[in-house]
């Protein structure tokens, strides 16, 4: 049966129920709550320590290195001061095994040293490494094993300048990738407008994860069928109209173009903005050379 206090009263009950004997407890709401041996802030998704014994019957709290919000860090304070008279280890997650937290380590020191490459003073980030190898140490002691060896080989390979080297060149391979990448999905957007623009396919995605601004904008094609103005997104436009909406945006570009006032409307798509390089209507950005290539098509 569970019965309610304050954030402390919580922490408190639990950190001196290390059997489980005196109940649960939650704080108002159960924005903190005490749960068998475990005790948690807003949810089982994020448990702040629990009490463990090994195989020696030895008594102590797992507790977690993270926060995720500024309450939950006060959970987290509450929690580390009841906890002060026990044996406390940090981990990454006390909810996950012993070989998890140990690839958690393994990746936190990882991101730690990441910056080695290129640093003139690679101590800034070999000492965050060496305190995270001195934490899982201690957690793989209690547990009466060795921290994995990989761990120890992060920091010597740090002191002797080798894990420098591996990051730039890891840098330079993942760059390499992602050009590459980049270089496939352009000719493969290209290839996408082509179809478009001889009647196959009813949409184009934009791909704003590019620095390519063809791939961040929308496309015109006429539709002999429907005798309508296709855009990318897929919105159909009566000739009549489009012919007069390009009317007035060249008549606009040339006046120097408008911004927030446009006070004209394609459809229902308010016309947000006119530049000397694009058109901005609803949530469509059109080039002016799409506009141009597209009226002279028309005959317009």
């Amino acid at each position: 049966m569970k019965t309610t206090g304050s954030y402390s009263d919580v922490a408190h009950n639990w950190a001196h129920n290390q059997n489980g004997s005196m109940g649960d407890m939650h704080a108002a709401g159960n924005r903190m709550f005490s749960e068998r041996m475990a005790i948690y802030s807003y949810g089982r998704h994020f448990m702040i320590a629990k009490h463990v014994t090994n195989k020696k019957n030895v008594h102590a709290v797992l507790f977690t290195m993270d926060t995720y919000s500024n309450t939950t860090a006060k959970h987290v304070r509450i929690t580390r001061d009841a906890v002060s008279h026990l044996t406390v280890f940090l981990v990454p997650s006390p909810d996950s095994t012993f070989n998890d937290n140990m690839r958690s380590f393994e990746n936190r020191m990882k991101a730690a040293l990441k910056g080695l490459a290129g640093a003139r003073k690679p101590e800034k980030y070999i000492e965050p490494a060496k305190y995270l190898l001195k934490l899982a140490m201690a957690y793989a002691e209690f547990e009466g094993v060795k921290a994995p060896k990989v761990l120890f080989d992060l920091i010597k390979q740090a002191e002797n300048g080798k894990y420098a080297k591996y990051l730039q060149a890891e840098a330079a391979r993942i760059k390499a990738e992602n050009e590459e990448r980049e270089k496939q999905e352009l000719a493969d957007f290209r290839e996408m407008v082509l179809k478009f623009r001889k009647g196959k396919g009813e949409r184009i995605h934009k791909n704003y994860r590019h620095n390519q601004p063809e791939m961040m904008v929308d496309y015109l094609r006429y539709n002999g069928r429907k005798k309508r103005v296709e855009t990318s997104q897929g919105v159909q436009i009566p000739v009549a109209i489009a012919k007069r909406a390009f009317g007035w945006i060249k008549l606009t570009r040339e006046a120097g173009g408008c911004n927030g006032e446009c006070k004209y409307k394609i459809l229902d798509f308010e016309v947000k903005e006119v530049t000397a390089v694009d058109v901005k209507i609803g949530c469509h950005t059109i080039q002016h050379t799409e506009i141009d290539k597209f009226a002279k098509k028309m005959g317009w």
